[in-house]
């Protein structure tokens, strides 16, 4: 039987100079910053429209003022001339982050709102999955194993180089399998009861989406931006019994904030293609290095943003 598709979530923002990748920008100047946030996040656009098992994808960006540059942007208008990459962008819908609360409760309505309309068809579905921007070997393999993994169990995490998590794959609490909310009889288990019955129609065995939502558990009392996120977030789920998949059963990857977070990608693309002969094209990091060459990464007196990458930014706040 197929697996069931999920709706992705993209957290993503406008690539605006002084505001996107502040951290980075200490090392390699706003402008800089900005450009290789909006090429990492325009990768992300583009590789995850290879995805096989997803219903939907949703930008759910960080700003409400920022809608109408958000559109004009996966309309592949960034710069002077149309970017043909937008072609594949065209599928992607648009929803403003919640206003107020913080990174966990942010995605916890997300992902709420894409178990409840991201079917294809806008119905509610089964799992969701969310992402971020700024993980440039991301790639539609691992929403895809995600997504399988979500046969199997509650959650699934994509443990990051930095002890948080790049991605994270929930399944609607009223739709698991052949647990639905409502049912009277059957054991509990991660606040979801399991039985037999259906809302879905005589002769179905499943259960009805978007009723449940992601489980508030996994968000709750997790101390973000830290080095211990995942092992926090692992705890939570085994103190509430919601199944997580094994930590191994998904790659690691490295998230950028920061010039060593770019540095260290970099490196670490060197190392695979010692150890097994194989290079894998991956045009980021063409963009990473000269990042890190124009800045001036490593001297002791940066040049910072004397020197910018191709391709200047178009000004989204003077439209």
């Amino acid at each position: 039987m197929p697996s069931e598709p999920a709706a992705l979530v993209v957290f993503a923002r406008l690539p605006i100079p002084g505001k996107a990748k502040t951290r980075l920008a200490k090392d390699v100047g706003d402008a800089n910053a900005a450009e290789f946030y909006a090429r990492m996040a325009e990768r992300i656009f583009t590789v995850t429209s290879r995805c096989e098992r997803t219903s939907s994808r949703t930008v759910f960006f960080s700003e409400r003022a920022e809608e109408d540059g958000i559109r004009r942007w996966l309309q592949g208008k960034r710069g002077t001339a149309s970017d043909p990459r937008a072609s594949s962008w065209t599928d992607i819908r648009l929803e403003p982050q919640a206003a107020g609360g913080d990174l966990g409760e942010r995605m916890r309505r997300a992902l709420d709102h894409a178990l409840r309309h991201g079917g294809s068809d806008g119905g509610p579905c089964a799992k969701a999955v969310v992402i971020g921007t700024d993980i440039p070997s991301l790639d539609a393999s691992h929403v895809d194993r995600a997504v399988e993994l979500l046969d199997a169990h509650d959650v699934v995490f994509g443990p990051a180089v930095d002890g948080g998590y790049y991605l994270l794959g929930v399944r609607d609490r009223g739709y698991v399998g052949d647990k639905k909310v409502g049912d009277s009889e059957g054991s509990e288990r991660g606040g979801v009861d399991r039985g037999e019955g259906s809302d879905r129609g005589e002769g179905s065995d499943r259960g009805v989406a978007g009723q449940g939502g992601a489980h508030p558990a996994i968000f709750t009392d997790i101390p973000w931006s830290t080095g211990t996120v995942l092992r926090d977030s692992l705890r939570a789920c085994d103190a509430a019994g919601i199944s997580a998949a094994a930590v191994g059963a998904m790659e690691t990857l490295r998230d950028v904030d920061t010039a060593d977070d770019v540095n260290a990608w970099i490196e670490s693309r060197f190392e695979a293609y010692a150890d097994t002969g194989v290079y894998v094209p991956n045009e980021l990091a063409d963009v990473g290095w000269d990042l890190l060459k124009y800045s001036g990464y490593g001297s002791r007196s940066p040049k910072e943003d004397e020197t910018r990458l191709p391709a200047g930014m178009k000004d989204y706040e003077s439209d």
